[in-house]
């Protein structure tokens, strides 16, 4: 077995003031490091809304893009529906005159 015996009144002021030491010691290194974590959340929170803002920039280009090119589209199929409406209506003019019909007044 160890050997226990009591300390003396000196080895506990000496053990009481180690004690002492060593919490303020922890505590000043507790107090840098939680002002360390803080500044380093306030850094990412400003990378993230950085990068957000460029996400958002890039995004808004790229749909301006697809916008364009719909709209494009949107415009040839008009176009094309009034050119196959117009196709469509002599090709109905012709053949009313091959069978004989008369085909009805326009209004204008």
């Amino acid at each position: 077995m160890a050997d226990q015996r009591e300390l003396s009144r000196e080895e506990l002021d000496i053990l009481r003031q180690n004690f002492a030491a060593l919490e303020e010691h922890l505590g000043v290194r507790y107090d840098g490091l939680r002002t360390e974590m803080r500044h380093l959340g306030e850094v990412v929170l400003e990378r993230v809304a950085a990068i957000e803002g460029k996400l958002l920039q890039a995004f808004y280009g790229f749909t301006q893009s697809i916008t364009e090119r719909f709209r494009s589209a949107d415009e040839a199929e008009a176009s094309l529906k009034k050119r196959l409406t117009v196709l469509e209506e002599r090709l109905t003019e012709l053949e009313r005159r091959l069978a004989g019909i008369q085909s009805p007044a326009k209004p204008n």
